[in-house]
């Protein structure tokens, strides 16, 4: 049978209102990332229709910008904590703030839900036969906006002398490197959640670990019975196998640019270190995603079942993975594309 798609196409753009300050937090202090326009529609015939309710009446096959969702700011969160709401069939995804501080006395971040920052969609699927729909993952895709960039780049050149043209346009260029499309099917039998990376370039993203939170340019830390330590964000089990370096006698050395993750450890703290903790049985949650590559080279990965004129509810999120190691300032004033694509994998 021939397989049509359905074709989400997005443009995202991010508008500087504010200076380059030195971890995430600039997100969260302006409105730097808003949708400017979405487009859904359906390729070819009409084996798949769209909506944005339950009711048959309401599918076609193009939605409009105005019959859909907006945000008004992005800022960065993470699918880190999956267990506290996948196997209970929570109806929308739960997001946790990547960055907030807030730790115990013995230096336990305080896990905070976040509901506002990213991009959430319900939509509706109809169907004429009894079908498994699958991600088209030949086009879907999630790329900056190279265009804007280099435009933008030269509007804000006079603001980084030490850096070339083309370094500025590879830092608002990696704004898409931290971006994530997420689909939720909320079925009671056929529950699932899967989260795609169109533009992996960690071989890990690790779910914790030391951050600059507090914009000082240290790896924030807490005091515990006469030491500091630094402090160790994010899905960790088993903390009390974490492993620590002695502190230092002087502030170790910034290399690089500063910012969330990438900070200096502080003189008279104990430094976490990872590479020991893991090997001394502590464990530290990694994104748990699906690749372009993946899908495409195996559809079974993810597919779910559309019934004949029965209207399945999907919840389409994007959003900014916090963890992510270009969730960071120098994306600032960046804009992205954005299109996620839909097809019938097969017959029932």
């Amino acid at each position: 049978m021939n397989k049509k798609s359905i074709i989400l196409a997005s443009l995202i753009g991010v508008i500087a209102l504010s200076t380059v300050s030195l971890s995430l937090a600039w997100y969260a202090n302006s409105n730097v990332l808003h949708i400017d326009s979405i487009e859904v529609k359906i390729d070819g015939e009409r084996e798949l229709l769209i909506s944005t309710s339950d009711d048959l009446d309401t599918f076609k096959s193009e939605l409009t910008y105005d019959e859909l969702e907006q945000v008004p700011v992005f800022i960065p969160a993470s699918t880190m904590h999956q267990d506290t709401w996948v196997p209970n069939k929570a109806s929308k995804p739960v997001y946790y703030d990547s960055s907030n501080s807030l730790v115990s006395a013995d230096g336990i971040p305080f896990l905070r839900e976040t509901n506002y920052g990213f991009y959430r969609q319900e939509l509706y699927l109809l169907a004429d036969d009894d079908v498994y729909v699958t991600i088209d993952a030949l086009n879907t895709y999630l790329n900056p906006n190279t265009l804007f960039n280099n435009a933008y780049a030269q509007e804000i050149r006079a603001d980084y002398p030490d850096l070339t043209l083309e370094e500025i346009n590879e830092r608002l260029d990696n704004i898409a490197n931290a971006m994530r499309f997420s689909i939720l099917i909320p079925d009671e039998d056929n529950y699932q959640f899967v989260i795609i990376d169109p533009n992996h370039n960690e071989d890990k993203v690790y779910m914790g670990g030391p951050l600059d939170n507090n914009i000082s340019r240290y790896y924030d830390s807490y005091f515990d019975q006469g030491n500091r330590y630094e402090v160790i964000y994010g899905e960790i089990t088993n903390r009390e196998l974490a492993v620590y370096d002695e502190a230092l006698d002087e502030d170790s050395e910034l290399i690089g640019e500063p910012s969330a993750f990438n900070a200096r450890h502080e003189k008279g703290v104990k430094r976490f270190n990872r590479e020991k903790s893991l090997a001394n049985g502590m464990e530290i949650a990694t994104e748990n995603r699906l690749t372009l590559e993946e899908l495409q080279q195996d559809e079974s990965i993810f597919y779910f079942p559309v019934y004949e004129y029965t209207p399945k509810k999907i919840v389409l999120s994007i959003y900014i993975e916090g963890w992510d190691l270009d969730s960071i300032n120098s994306t600032m004033g960046a804009n992205f594309l954005a299109g996620l694509s839909f097809k019938i994998y097969r017959e029932m």
